[in-house]
């Protein structure tokens, strides 16, 4: 619950713009998360905004990394932490050697090898969207260190990723419209028997009270009849 609170805490702040404020708190959340045996939900999205936030600032460039590898050893945080890399590896100079530190990390000898191993490693094993920003944030990464061309290659590869986001999106929010219309128009049928069916008991009742009424006038009708022809005699 703690974690939580800080969490959404520190939404506020950096929306503030109380950057200070919002690194204290991160690292508060961060540092009883890892405490836990069991992580919360929240302590990759934790390790993210600090992440974000060093890079940003300026000054912790060994933190950073530190962090960026425990993203990358989150189960299912690998493909997540390729994009914060990529954005880490953008703020750093040319001769910077913690370049160097996450090149050796990846097997590679620079960024336009790194780019495109991760962009490997990413393709058909998570989603469209985040394939989409793997695409996006490398070619913004490459283009920013001079390779043009590999930078629009990439550019290209992420318009195509994001047209088939749109594409399954929309098919995805068809085909529930086309579900929530079926599940509508059979509730309606349901409704429109169960009505038919009230409004025949109704008639049935109402006849039934009907042919009362009138049986017990033709018997009324007829004892008066007897009576009448009783007096007469």
């Amino acid at each position: 619950m703690i974690i939580l609170s800080l969490y959404h805490l520190s939404d506020f702040l950096i929306r503030e713009g109380k950057l200070e404020e919002y690194i204290k708190i991160s690292e508060e959340s961060y540092n009883l998360d890892k405490q836990q045996v069991v992580k919360s939900p929240y302590y990759a999205g934790t390790l993210a905004h600090l992440i974000n936030v060093l890079a940003y600032k300026g000054g912790y460039n060994e933190k950073v990394i530190q962090l960026l590898d425990e993203m990358y050893d989150i189960p299912g945080a690998t493909t997540v932490s390729f994009n914060l890399y990529t954005q880490f590896l953008s703020t750093l100079p040319a001769n910077s050697p913690f370049k160097k530190v996450i090149y050796d990390k990846f097997e590679v000898n620079d960024l336009l090898e790194f780019c495109n191993k991760i962009v490997e490693l990413s393709k058909d094993k998570i989603n469209l969207n985040e394939y989409y920003h793997v695409l996006r944030e490398s070619a913004k990464a490459l283009s920013a260190e001079g390779f043009y061309k590999d930078a629009i290659n990439f550019q290209d590869e992420a318009v195509v990723v994001n047209k088939k986001v749109y594409s399954q999106e929309l098919s995805e929010n068809l085909a529930s419209y086309e579900t929530k219309l079926a599940v509508k128009e059979k509730e309606l049928d349901i409704q429109y028997e169960q009505e038919k069916s009230s409004l025949f008991l109704i008639i049935l009742s109402l006849t039934g009270f009907l042919l009362a009424v009138a049986l017990f006038g033709f018997v009324r009708s007829q004892k008066q009849k007897k009576t009448s022809k009783s007096k007469m005699i």
